[in-house]
Order: C-alpha cells, then structure tokens, then sequence
C-alpha cells in the first residue's frame, strides 16, 4: 500500500483504512506518508514497512516476518 512518493514533500500524507484486510499475501508499505490500520485484519504472510510510518494495533499486523527499512517506522498502538 503506497501512501504518498519518495519526494519528501509527500510525508505529511497518511491514509487511514479502518475496515477489515484479509487474505494470505501479507502487507507491503511504501512512500514516505503514514498509513494507520484501524480494523480487525486477519492478514498471514509478511510485513515490509520499506518507507513511511505504519501505524497499527499489535493484533493488526501480518502474522509472518516483519522487515523495517532503516528510514521506515513501525508504530503499534496497543
């Protein structure tokens, strides 16, 4: 999910999903805005936060291995 580009000027943006995201393919986040999860995900697979801020309840999140880019953030809300 791109939430903003690499131009820095797009780090302000954030998207917010707030309904269920299913399915067996994990999660990708790129660009450098923030993207927040709000539902009740039953996502398997991988999480690569390879840019921007994802922000997330600790049950929200992909249940497979986590890769953080060193200009990425994790956030997760409890």
């Amino acid at each position: 999910i791109q939430v903003g580009t690499d131009d820095p000027l797009t780090a302000s943006f954030t998207a917010t999903i707030d309904s269920a995201i299913n399915g067996s393919a994990g999660l990708q986040k790129t660009g450098l805005g923030t993207l927040q999860l709000g539902g009740p995900n039953t996502l398997t697979g991988n999480l690569a936060v390879l840019a921007g801020t994802l922000i997330a309840n600790n049950g929200n999140i992909p249940s497979g291995d986590i890769d953080i880019r060193e200009t990425a953030r994790l956030v997760l809300l409890e």
